[in-house]
């Protein structure tokens, strides 16, 4: 198998259930709880906008071409 044939589980290794780890890791970011929520508040933020921005285009484009009328196309002309 090459390079995964040295993983095989040991006797010594220990078996944690997915909660216990769970409240390893809450323990270990809790102190940055704060900058934590901030940064995926940022990340949600940017994401939103990146996806509202090609809508508010469409919605944009759709207004603009249901005022067209032939009279203003050939006043643009």
């Amino acid at each position: 198998m090459g390079f995964f044939s040295g993983l095989a589980s040991e006797g010594y290794d220990r078996q944690y259930t997915d909660r216990q780890l769970l409240a390893r890791l809450m323990q270990y970011f809790r102190p940055y709880g704060v900058q934590l929520a901030a940064v995926t508040a940022l990340v949600l933020t940017i994401s939103l906008t990146g996806a509202a921005i090609p809508v508010i285009v469409a919605r944009g484009v759709d207004y603009l071409s249901s005022q067209m009328t032939v009279e203003r196309m050939v006043l643009l002309s």
